[in-house]
């Protein structure tokens, strides 16, 4: 990764909401599948460096996180363009105005959960749908706050004529992993609208890029897939978004959240309190700023794709981070993975949930999503355009919400992204 400013010689985010009140109502959803951090890895790009870091010293006079002692941290990332949040408060200085000293560690091929388990980060982002597995087989992970939601899109194919969930009833259905993040969700999706994810639907898995070269040749009718795949499928023209996590029942829950060590939590609170805070603050301020925030992924080289694709993609996401809701999304997709047998039959639900969650942000009453976003600068932003299309369709996207037309050569950056986990342009077939 090429050199980079450090966050105290950039602008510092102006003051915002207290220590205590910085995080009301910002949540938790479950994590689920053994190959946990494959969703999150899912988006990683083959191009980025195969080992790199970045250093963000802590401010020289007090921060949000008081006279707390505070522990140098280290946290992950593969390349994906929904770890946005990670990057922004990095460069635009929201760990720092904490007083962390924080390395930002590439992961590579590694999990989340065996690299936190491991020690060699102190905590990483994750598709919450993959945090409840590894959790409940003891993997010492504490979820602190919900970042953002829309990730997980299931798309059908424009020819099926299939218009609604019912439509799916008998049906074959692609999916990027068996037990992934998007197939997890979508079973559980699939049984509250009552069909039997295993007797009335089957599921085949694909490589990325061959999920659209599976449906348009009629192999499936839709896809189930964590991005960029069911979003280029829809900005192909080949198929229209049926639901989402951000769609129906779901409509307000996250599909990325903060996984963090256990012994973090446990022995140093301070700590994970200022990076949960930081780390949701920077996801809010995301909300106003998509395009800045495409900038500095594709500037720091953190993703190998124009500002452009990563700003279209970005735009499509809800950006409304929580603690309470997320909390109570893990406690409804711990009960939800029980009755589809993701989780074993000898598990309480609302143990393990107890277990997975950590409220470490002291949260008074307050609510910071009615706050304005504090842009580096100490301004407020107005939403741009993007961002204010983006709140009105969350969750809508290829279903009376925008379409995003892609150039080849966006759409081909989409898949590079993707493409360790067997997204081989090769394998698409052109329209």
């Amino acid at each position: 990764m090429t050199s980079t400013p450090s966050p105290e010689a950039r602008p510092q985010p102006g003051p915002g909401p207290s220590r205590r009140g910085l995080l009301r109502g910002l949540g938790l959803a479950a994590g689920v599948t053994a190959a946990a951090g494959a969703g999150s890895a899912l988006l990683a790009g083959c191009g980025s460096s195969s080992s790199s870091s970045a250093s963000g010293k802590p401010s020289a006079a007090s921060s949000l996180s008081g006279t707390a002692a505070l522990e140098p941290v280290k946290l992950g990332w593969w390349g994906a363009t929904c770890e946005a949040p990670l990057f922004v408060a990095y460069h635009e200085g929201f760990f720092a105005r904490e007083g962390l000293k924080v390395d930002l560690v590439n992961l590579g091929q590694a999990s989340a959960k065996d690299a936190i388990a491991s020690g060699k980060v102190d905590g990483a982002p994750g598709i919450t749908f993959e945090w409840l597995k590894p959790i409940e087989q003891g993997q010492d992970i504490r979820v602190t706050g919900g970042l953002h939601g829309g990730c997980l899109r299931l798309v059908a194919g424009k020819g099926t004529g299939i218009t609604d969930l019912s439509g799916l009833k008998g049906k074959t259905l692609a999916t990027d992993q068996i037990g992934g993040s998007a197939h997890s969700f979508f079973t559980v999706v699939l049984a509250n609208a009552g069909i039997d994810p295993a007797k009335d639907v089957k599921f085949v898995a694909y490589p990325g890029a061959q999920l659209e070269t599976a449906l348009l040749r009629g192999e499936v009718v839709a896809v189930a897939a964590a991005d960029p795949f069911p979003f280029l499928i829809v900005a192909d023209g080949k198929g229209s978004e049926m639901a989402s996590n951000l769609t129906g029942a779901y409509k307000d829950h996250f599909c990325c959240a903060i996984g963090l060590n256990g012994k973090l939590v446990d022995e140093s609170p301070a700590t994970a309190a200022a990076v949960t805070r930081a780390w949701l603050s920077a996801a809010k301020w995301i909300g106003s700023n998509p395009e800045k925030t495409s900038k500095i992924e594709t500037e720091n080289r953190y993703v190998p794709i124009e500002a452009a694709v990563a700003a279209k993609l970005l735009s499509t996401y809800y950006w409304i981070p929580s603690v309470t809701r997320l909390q109570a999304n893990i406690g409804q997709y711990a009960q939800e993975f029980k009755k589809t047998g993701i989780l074993d039959k000898a598990t309480d639900p609302a143990q393990l949930a107890k277990k997975a969650f950590a409220d470490v942000t002291e949260i008074d009453g307050s609510d910071p999503t009615t706050a304005p976003s504090v842009s580096p600068s100490g301004a407020s932003p107005s939403p741009s355009p993007s961002a204010s299309a983006a709140a009105t369709s969350a969750g809508r996207f290829g279903i009376g919400g925008p379409t995003y037309e892609l150039t080849t050569a966006q759409r081909e950056q989409l898949l590079t992204l993707a493409c360790h986990h067997g997204a081989s342009p090769a394998g698409r077939v052109s329209s």
